[in-house]
């Protein structure tokens, strides 16, 4: 029994060692397949896939415009319009069926507001202002939820079980985490002009012992949390997106 558990853990420890090293080359393993785009971007047909260690997977942006001239953001309610026909495996959730899902839905808009205020407001180069009257020094920043997919906590509770004897066995069970995608445009507060797009889709930060799996959207606001943080990053860059790198990151414990 004894050479049996060994063996067990000498296996999940190459896992655990085998992940580090993919993590560090790729630095994005774990990150699912862009969602669909929705009608929220009607120009979408711009956007272009980014390389694994971007935070967002498509962008675009436009080339000729000075963003020097932008100092100020109307913050627009997050839209949820757009969320996309949930999977199957979505649907097999142990949650009560009486739980209305679009209050899930309007909970992590509100969420997805507060993460972004907070960015704009604590952001130490001061970038940006918040407002709330258009002006030519002012875009929107409209963003769209299209994907939000709860996490199994029964089964996340069982696999951090494994993961406390068996390292690696949190991190080899992906399928049941949750996952968010959003769609993100900049808009000309006068003119109506579209100045960037962007999307991406997270599960959350990996983990070897997942305790954030046992709540039920916990790794959507680690996601959201996040992107807030990566907009910020971005507009203080010289370099622009190319000056970024994805904010999803492998934790030993993801609270």
């Amino acid at each position: 029994m004894k050479k049996f558990l060994s063996v067990l853990f000498l296996s999940g420890l190459l896992a655990v060692s085998s992940v580090f090293a993919a993590e560090e080359s790729s630095g994005s393993i774990f990150r699912p397949d862009p969602a669909p785009v929705t009608n929220f971007l009607p120009e979408h047909h711009l956007l272009k896939l980014q390389s694994s260690d971007c935070p967002f997977q498509r962008y675009w942006a436009d080339k000729s415009i000075n963003w020097q001239n932008y100092k100020k953001i109307i913050l627009v309610r997050v839209n949820t319009d757009h969320l996309l026909t949930q999977s199957w495996w979505s649907q097999v959730n142990s949650r009560p069926l009486f739980e209305n899902a679009k209050n899930d839905c309007n909970t992590i808009a509100r969420y997805t507001e507060d993460a972004f205020i907070k960015a704009i407001c604590t952001d130490k180069n001061k970038r940006f202002k918040l407002v709330y009257k258009p002006d030519p020094e002012t875009f929107y920043l409209k963003i769209a939820l299209v994907e939000l997919v709860p996490s199994k906590p029964f089964l996340s509770a069982a696999e951090t079980g494994a993961g406390f004897v068996i390292p690696g066995a949190g991190l080899l069970a992906m399928a049941n985490k949750g996952c968010v995608a959003m769609e993100i445009k900049l808009v000309d507060s006068m003119t109506g002009r579209v100045l960037a797009m962007a999307t991406d889709r997270e599960r959350g930060d990996p983990a070897l012992i997942d305790l954030a799996g046992l709540t039920w959207y916990r790794h959507a606001e680690t996601s959201i949390d996040n992107w807030a943080t990566e907009f910020i990053k971005v507009a203080n860059s010289p370099q622009g997106i190319q000056g970024v790198e994805d904010g999803s990151r492998f934790r030993l414990i993801q609270w």
